[in-house]
């Protein structure tokens, strides 16, 4: 917590510090980015660094700390700014929304516990910022916590399945063409449309047809459903806020 927030001496191991700890985080990012959250070692940083390990000790003790540092620079990319005028449902669109760019931008963010997030300035400036979309709806402060968990559960489960459909693709060296061209000929081979009634009706009115080229069908996909989703999770809550307002009397959009 005191190095999330810059109130902490030097770790005592190791010599004196000679670096900003904002380059030990952005170096570890871009590791992160490049070459995937089980490619990340301090001795790794310390070579993108051109510094030898034990300059990492002067700042952090383990690697754990660094994860954290990591969590809450990429929650602060969420800096998001609301239009003048936007409902809550629009507010909580936007935050959705920056969640999950940031795990488009970083595939490794999902990897990390979100239980025990790290409680830095970056993080608790977007909980402020989420709970203040919520206020004045006629919610209790239970009621608003879950809200927005509800959110994070989704955006977080929507974003791994994005980020699994690009991942997959590189480790197995095949796009979706190429999985689709193998496993194709078995399918057609194996299929019997008494078996699986509702899967061959439901295929032949293009349930699972996508607009995106085939070697990204997966992603887009998981595109479209984000966007499904999303729409019918805010939908969700409308409703409750809704009979949450009937039951308080408290029907007015609250203002800002």
């Amino acid at each position: 917590m005191r190095l999330l927030w810059g109130i902490s001496e030097p770790a005592e191991r190791g010599p004196k510090p000679s670096l900003a700890a904002d380059e030990i985080v952005a170096a570890a990012i871009a590791i992160a980015d490049e070459q995937g959250l089980e490619a990340l070692s301090m001795r790794k940083v310390a070579d993108h660094l051109g510094v030898g390990a034990m300059t990492l000790y002067g700042y952090l003790q383990a690697k754990r700390e660094l994860l954290d540092l990591m969590f809450d620079r990429v929650a602060g990319e969420e800096n998001v700014s609301f239009p003048a005028g936007a409902t809550w449902r629009q507010k909580l669109e936007l935050i959705a929304r920056a969640t999950w760019a940031s795990h488009q931008r970083h595939p490794w963010f999902h990897r990390l516990p979100w239980t025990r997030a790290p409680l830095g300035p970056n993080v608790l400036d977007a909980s402020e910022r989420a709970l203040a979309a919520v206020s004045g709806l006629g919610l209790s402060g239970r009621e608003m916590a879950w809200v927005l968990s509800l959110i994070s559960a989704y955006v977080n489960g929507a974003a791994r399945v994005a980020v699994d459909a690009v991942e997959v693709a590189s480790e197995t060296n095949l796009d979706d063409t190429k999985w689709w061209g193998a496993v194709s000929p078995i399918l057609e081979e194996i299929w019997d449309p008494d078996r699986f009634p509702t899967l061959s009706s439901r295929e032949m009115e293009g349930a699972w047809d996508e607009s995106a080229e085939d070697e990204r069908y997966f992603l887009a996909g998981a595109i479209s459903s984000f966007e499904f989703g999303l729409a019918r999770v805010l939908d969700g809550i409308e409703a409750f806020i809704r009979r949450s307002r009937d039951i308080t009397g408290e029907i007015s959009e609250p203002e800002g």
